[in-house]
């Protein structure tokens, strides 16, 4: 019995009663599933639950437990509850810490998984109906309403009155003095009439001298990230920092997990009826060197021969693939005669710590991808690898993020040494299986995945 716990942002106190449970019912752990920080209310694509169906689907989870009925969904119970009858019939069992347990051919625990959905979603459009009134009435009374702060910015509140007289509290921009410096020190480097500098050298230097990003300072799973000329250039082009009201433009994309992207591509400055930039923020440089500085940067000159559009690989953007160093990998190639396809290391530069490989740290892409399946097929799902050749691109990526945790490939031993994959790699698979040149001899069966 292969067991999984479904459950949105859940602390650590929830998996373990989850773990109790499971050995309750004499079902092996495989691990949790979690799309955190996304609504189960709005629609929007959640991944992880994906995975887990199509995990129920191919057999390698028969019990899922989740805290409780609304960690799985609080969309329509029109559109869910179709899904979870077809887990059900499926034989797969859905234990609710909370509500107990659901199974199939039971229809009083239908009844129960109906009305459980029902009173989430009724929550989730009553919330969901306030907040929308809550962001019309801080809208209107000039509130910042765009999310997270922008770099050189923290939010501050300050309460406002409603034409009937009542106080509000609304969220303003208030500046930031010590990223503010940072960007004015990047905009002077900028434009140096003598020696201006570019914003990859820039970030290098940032990252040598130890100045934080704001992740650094502030996130937790961004406590690692550094500089990068993509960074510095969203936080020059950005109007705020002139004190401009302004709407971000993310890319015209979706993400591999099907996703909108999250990617800005840009800003659109708001504008009054005149046609005159709005003032909404606490000016950071002044107008007028932050136009000189989109004059510059908009001259700064191209590729003579651009690469192609990036393409997906079987191993990018997928969460799973790292470098020794704990940087994510990713794919690195075009159509060019001779381009041999890789997968390299994204750590930024001028960022090293102690330990930490010198230079770049790249592995051919199609020798990976061959080392990664064929131990994927050898140890979690038996030798039957037919269907897998004519598999479109995004069902095999599919497969390979349904069975693999993490791959870790380690830098060649020095320039030209062409040592082999498997003793640069080692692939943790979801079942708990370490593949590497050290553990390979004693990695589990794949019948350790069923009891």
């Amino acid at each position: 019995m292969a067991q999984w716990l479904y459950s949105e942002a859940s602390p650590a106190t929830q998996r373990e009663i989850a773990r109790v449970r499971a050995h309750e019912l004499g079902a092996h752990w495989v691990g949790s599933y979690e799309d955190n920080g996304i609504s189960a209310y709005t629609g929007a694509a959640r991944p992880s639950l994906d995975r887990l169906i199509a995990a129920c689907h191919a057999g390698l989870v028969d019990v899922i437990i989740t805290f409780n009925i609304s960690r799985l969904s609080r969309a329509d119970p029109l559109d869910v509850v179709p899904v979870l009858i077809d887990l059900l019939d499926r034989g797969v069992t859905i234990v609710s810490i909370v509500e107990g347990e659901f199974r199939r051919g039971n229809a009083s625990d239908l009844i129960r998984l109906v009305a459980g959905l029902n009173a989430a979603h009724a929550e989730s459009r009553s919330k969901s109906a306030a907040v929308s009134a809550v962001k019309a009435a801080a809208r209107e009374l000039g509130g910042y309403l765009s999310g997270k702060a922008p770099y050189g910015f923290a939010l501050a509140p300050e309460t406002r009155h409603t034409a009937d007289g009542d106080p509000f509290v609304i969220q303003r921009l208030a500046r930031r003095d010590d990223e503010a410096a940072v960007i004015r020190h990047v905009v002077g480097r900028l434009l140096d009439a003598d020696s201006p500098a570019t914003l990859t050298g820039i970030a290098a230097a940032l990252n040598a001298d130890g100045i934080p990003t704001r992740g650094a300072t502030v996130g937790k799973q961004t406590a690692n990230s550094a500089w990068c000329l993509r960074t510095l250039d969203r936080i020059v082009r950005d109007p705020r920092v002139a004190g401009f009201a302004a709407e971000v433009v993310y890319a015209d994309r979706t993400r591999p997990d099907g996703r909108p992207s999250a990617s800005v591509a840009g800003y659109r400055i708001v504008r009054d009826p005149d046609g005159r930039p709005i003032e909404a923020h606490p000016r950071i440089i002044d107008p007028e060197t932050w136009f000189r500085l989109q004059h510059r940067l908009d001259r700064r000159p191209t590729r003579a021969a651009p690469l192609d559009p990036p393409r997906p690989a079987l191993l990018s953007a997928l969460g799973i693939l790292y470098c020794e160093c704990g940087a994510a990998m990713k794919s690195h190639r075009n159509t060019r005669h001779g381009f041999r396809p890789a997968y390299r290391c994204t750590r930024p530069r001028g960022v090293r710590r102690p330990g930490d490989h010198a230079g770049d740290c790249t592995i051919s892409q199609r020798a990976l991808d061959e080392h990664v399946v064929g131990n994927v097929f050898a140890h979690a799902t038996g030798s039957d690898r037919s269907w897998w050749s004519g598999a479109p691109l995004d069902e095999r990526r599919a497969f390979v993020a349904l069975l693999v945790r993490r791959i870790t490939v380690t830098k060649a031993p020095g320039p030209g040494c062409r040592a082999p994959v498997a003793e640069r790699v080692s692939i943790l698979l979801t079942c708990g299986i370490l593949v590497s040149q050290v553990s390979f001899a004693q990695a589990k069966p794949a019948a350790s995945l069923e009891a």
